[in-house]
Formats: C-alpha cells, structure tokens, sequence
C-alpha cells in the first residue's frame, strides 16, 4: 500500500479474512464507519490473454457507431455470444488489480 493510503485494508484483503474466518459482518461495518477500507483499490476477475512480448490483453467487442440507446439486433446477440464462447476458449481468468482515477475511469496496475 502507498504512504498516502496508510494502512487501509483492500476489498480483496476483505473478502479473504472473511472467508477465513477472521473478519465478521459487524466487523467489517465497523471497519466501513471508521473508513478503515480503502474503496479506491478494486480486485477483480478478467479473461486475459498473453501477447507476444510477455504482456497481457483483454479482448473485448464493440460496436462503433451504435448509440447506448440503440437495441441489439438479433444477429448482433449472436455475434456477441459467438464472441463471448471465443473469449472463454481462447483466454484466461486472472485477478487483476485496478485502481479508479479521479476521472471515474479504471487502470490495470497489476495482476495478481
């Protein structure tokens, strides 16, 4: 952790000390009242895939031009779904850790 976050815990360290038995619900509230948690770190899953030179990329599907208010067509489903069992074939689950920015925009800073 940075100096500036100081010793704030991190949702993954969260979750993993409540798995284990070492957190409960009413410990973790009391660690949200005394903004114990640092809400800026984020883990989570992504399907990855290794690039040539020892990087890693997420494949992801767009389709330009279409307004966020716009339905998919029928044969745009399809393609997303045919899409999606390429993703799962051809990819990786991996943890990834982001940090959100002040512009509400995520970064992938490390994987885990």
């Amino acid at each position: 952790m940075s100096r500036r976050n100081g010793n704030l815990l991190t949702q993954n360290q969260v979750n993993i000390l409540f798995k284990n038995g070492v957190l409960d619900m009413n410990q973790i509230e009391k660690c949200v009242e005394l903004k114990l948690l640092n809400k800026r770190h984020v883990t989570q899953k992504k399907r990855m895939m290794k690039t040539s030179d020892g990087r890693y990329t997420e494949p992801i599907l767009s389709f330009v031009g279409n307004g966020r208010k716009t339905p998919y067509t029928d044969l745009m489903k399809q393609f997303k779904e045919d899409f999606d069992t390429l993703v799962e074939m051809y990819t990786e689950e991996m943890e990834v850790n982001k940090v959100k920015t002040k512009n509400r925009k995520s970064k992938i800073i490390e994987i885990v």
